[in-house]
Order: C-alpha cells, then structure tokens, then sequence
C-alpha cells in the first residue's frame, strides 16, 4: 500500500526531528518544506498535528509551529516509563524470539565490533544499530502495543542522543549492553536480559545530564 501525502510528510518530518536536522527550538516554515519535500501545505500541516500529539512539534496559536525542546523534565519522564515497558520488552522477548530474530541479533553484535574498531565518529552507525536492536527485541515480544510504546518513547530518547552526538566520548557508547543483551536471549535468562536493558537505560540517562 503506498503513502499517502500526509503519511509521507509526517514520515519525513519525524525522522528529521529525530536526528535534529531541524533542531529543537527551530520554526517550522511551511513553505521551506513544501519546496524541500515537493508536498502540499495539507499534508505538512496534517503531519504537524500528529507530531504535536506525539509532542515532538509545539502548535503557538498566531505564532507558529515549534520543533519541541529538550528539556530535563522530559528525560526524566522519559527514563521513568521506558524503564518499566523497555524491561518487559526484553524480558518477553528472550522467552518468544524465534531462531531468525535471534540470528539478527547476532549479526547486529558483529557489526557493533566493526564500528567500534574504527576512529571516533562511529556514533551515527551505532545509534542507527541500536534503534535496529531495540526494534528486534520489540518484535521478539510479540506484543504489538508494547511494540508501537516502545517505539514510540525510545524515538524521543534517540532524538537527545543525536542532538549531543558530538559531545559524547567513546566510553559513553555502552557497547557491553549489546553483548549483554545477545547472551541473555540465547540463555532465555529473563533477570540478565531485564537488568541489561536497565543499565542501559540508566546509563543513556546519565550521559545525557552530563552534556544537555
């Protein structure tokens, strides 16, 4: 089934919010996007009001439309739910994953290894891997509104990673959690996968305070 217009707009609009290709704070000008994104004002305003429920675009009656801040608040709101449905994620998934999602999650570990042998710089790649991680794992829980949360909240939390991208050291990357993770679903151990997903979580937390 193709995209409509607006799911389109709200598809492209969301990803550059996520990454901070339009940074928090920045005006949303209709018209820039509508040249960018060869779409009609409709559906960019369309995309805007989903956004604005999702709490990614802020709507200023006779002043405009706002890419959300970031703020402290929200991160610690933020850590506060993904540590309950983030948990249950894992801990469904290392009882329910099939033999090919756990293959995923295996080649996912190589690539983190190759990442992490190269230069700093490699943070965009590992960002990219751990969306697709957390993505198997949300799949492997075979609970599709757990699912659509997840996804939900840790989009929030990627968009803070991206913005403080540049001032994170390597240490901060947290690559153990990706092999923490991998051994826990192949032993089916439910407390290692839940305790690895909450370090994780807690960790991103605090890299994140250090450098906002």
């Amino acid at each position: 089934m193709s995209l409509t217009d607006a799911d389109q707009a709200y598809s492209l609009l969301k990803e550059r919010i996520i990454t901070t290709e339009m940074r928090p704070g920045s005006v949303i000008d209709e018209a820039t996007l509508m040249a960018e994104l060869h779409l009609g004002r409709t559906p960019i305003r369309e995309a805007c009001k989903r956004l604005e429920v999702e709490r990614l675009v802020v709507v200023l009656p006779r002043r405009g439309m706002y890419v959300a801040e970031v703020t402290l608040s929200e991160l610690r709101e933020l850590e506060e739910v993904r540590l309950e449905l983030e948990t249950l994620s894992a801990r469904l998934a290392v009882v329910r994953i099939t033999p090919a999602q756990l293959d995923d999650i295996r080649h996912l570990l190589e690539e983190v290894a190759v990442c992490l042998a190269r230069p700093r710089g490699s943070q965009d790649d590992i960002l990219e891997i751990d969306r697709r991680l957390h993505g198997l794992l949300w799949q492997a829980s075979q609970n599709s509104l757990l699912e659509a949360d997840c996804k939900r909240l840790h989009d929030y939390s990627l968009r803070m990673w991206y913005l403080l991208v540049d001032r994170l050291e390597a240490a901060e990357v947290h690559e153990e959690f990706f092999a923490d993770i991998a051994a826990a679903v192949s032993t089916q151990d439910q407390q290692r996968a839940d305790q690895a997903m909450r370090n994780h979580i807690l960790q991103f937390g605090d890299a994140i305070r250090r450098h906002i």
